[in-house]
């Protein structure tokens, strides 16, 4: 893959790549920038990953259940990229990833989503 990479116009760096898909938390040794930050949180984030939704949606459809579906679409169409603040004179130390009110029932329902997926497809006994 490195070698199709480097062919890209402009060439994409497979340290590029690996820092997007493995994440800051993941891969300490490395320095991200805010904007690799927010990118990688986006990709393989803990909340709102889109390889999380993306597993989610299909392992439910292919399982044959409902316990994985919610409405992604509102979700990523409320995803924002907000300021954090350190607390004290509300000084911006990096962006985060959130979501506006509208999308709250997206996200909780994402969150019901990974419970019933575990607690009743991934944890099953198959016996």
């Amino acid at each position: 893959m490195k070698k199709i990479w480097e062919e890209m116009t402009p060439p994409l760096r497979a340290d590029d790549i690996v820092k997007l898909a493995v994440g800051p938390k993941k891969y300490k040794d490395i320095n991200f920038t805010d904007w690799e930050t927010i990118l990688s949180e986006i990709i393989v984030g803990n909340s709102f990953g889109v390889d999380r939704i993306d597993y989610l949606l299909r392992d439910s459809y292919h399982a044959g259940v409902a316990y994985g579906k919610f409405d992604h679409y509102r979700l990523i169409d409320t995803l924002r990229i907000l300021p954090r603040s350190t607390g004290e004179n509300n000084v911006s130390i990096e962006p985060v990833l959130g979501v506006e009110e509208g999308g709250l029932h997206s996200a909780e329902a994402l969150l019901l989503a990974r419970y019933f997926m575990y607690t009743q497809v991934y944890s099953h006994s198959f016996l």
